[in-house]
C-alpha cells in the first residue's frame, strides 16, 4: 500500500497494483492485482500479465 498521513490526522492509501521505480539507470517495473475469497488463480495471472503487458507497451511507446 502506498499512502499518506496529513498533520490534521486525515489519511489517503491506495493498493499498488502497477507500481515503478528507477533505480541507477534501470526501471523496474512490477503489476498485481488483489486476491479475493472468490480469485481464480490463472484468471489473476492473466490479469496481471495484461496489466503488465500494457504498461510496457506504452512505457516502449515513449522511447521512440
Amino acid at each position: 500500500s502506498i499512502g499518506i498521513v496529513l498533520p490534521e490526522g486525515d489519511f489517503i492509501f491506495n493498493v499498488a497494483i502497477r507500481t515503478a521505480l528507477i533505480l541507477d539507470d534501470v526501471l523496474l517495473y512490477q503489476a498485481g492485482g488483489g486476491i479475493t475469497i472468490d480469485s481464480n488463480a490463472e484468471a489473476e495471472w492473466a490479469e496481471s500479465r495484461l496489466k503488465a503487458e500494457a504498461s510496457l507497451m506504452a512505457l516502449n511507446a515513449c522511447r521512440r
